[in-house]
């Protein structure tokens, strides 16, 4: 059988950047080809994907109807508790998301600027409920996709980046581990210059991923700041999971539970509905 469809599923808000960060390290050190886009921007994703030259699938916003028709993969999926997802979100479509060709965000940016925070709150679950609805119609069972929470991750990045890289078969000890930076800077130059040649590897090992989570780590890509030091105008804004508890009032919470009913407790960040 030839080797699967390497996937990342993620959703918006939940720390994607900072997962494509390392994963765009691995793949040029191993020499995979990479495919990044929203499977939600695309009409038929499998035909796309399945008929091209991927190693490694990447993509920020995910729908598990349209991965479901997805031949042979492997991957894995992160969540975000959707409390903080709202509160990032808020932030970054207030003050750091690029808008692009994202109208529907230039719209809800113009909107976010003409009510104070708590207002805002109300708007940001409306506008953030498309990408909470896909987490919460994702099925959690499918054994190709290794199930993983950001909070998680966030806390010990060594333990659960080993645990990904290990299901997706490419990591353990390599011969040559000097290899990897070689290939690293090398297949960043094809890929600059459009080539489609690369230099190849099986699997990374752990000095690899433990100069990757230095590198990404949270203090660098803030500029110096600490997890739950805060810059509101910042994409990496805190970093600190639970930081919904420091924003959400009582008709933050009654709005929540209006549109995501007992979505905490089936995601198992709650134990019951009267948090």
């Amino acid at each position: 059988m030839s080797r699967p469809l390497l996937c990342y599923f993620g959703h918006h808000k939940c720390a994607s950047t900072w997962v494509i960060g390392i994963l765009y390290d691995v793949c040029h050190a191993l020499g995979l080809n990479i495919f990044e886009r929203q499977i939600i921007l695309m009409e038929e994703p499998s035909s796309i994907i399945n008929n091209m030259n991927v190693d490694f699938y990447i993509c920020q916003s995910s729908d598990y109807e349209k991965v479901k028709p997805l031949n042979n993969l492997r991957g894995f999926h992160i969540i975000r508790d959707p409390r903080d997802l709202i509160i990032s979100g808020y932030f970054s479509h207030l003050h750091s998301h690029a808008i692009g060709k994202w109208t529907e965000l230039r719209y809800h940016r113009n909107n976010l600027m003409k009510v104070n925070k708590d207002d805002g709150l109300f708007l940001e679950m409306e506008f953030d409920k498309y990408f909470i609805d896909h987490i919460a119609t994702w099925n959690y069972n499918d054994p190709n996709i290794l199930e993983l929470r950001y909070e998680d991750i966030s806390h010990n990045p060594k333990k659960y980046f080993t645990l990904i890289f290990e299901f997706l078969g490419i990591y353990g000890q390599v011969i040559e581990g000097k290899q990897l930076w070689i290939n690293s800077y090398a297949n960043r130059v094809f890929n600059r210059l459009s080539l489609d040649y690369r230099w190849r590897q099986d699997k990374m090992n752990e000095p690899f991923l433990d100069h990757l989570i230095a590198k990404n780590h949270f203090q660098k890509l803030s500029n110096g700041r600490s997890y739950g030091e805060e810059n509101p105008k910042s994409h990496y804004r805190s970093g600190l999971a639970g930081n919904w508890k420091y924003h959400f009032n009582e008709q933050h919470k009654k709005k929540f539970k209006g549109l995501f009913g007992d979505l905490l407790v089936k995601l198992n960040y709650e134990s019951n509905n009267d948090w």
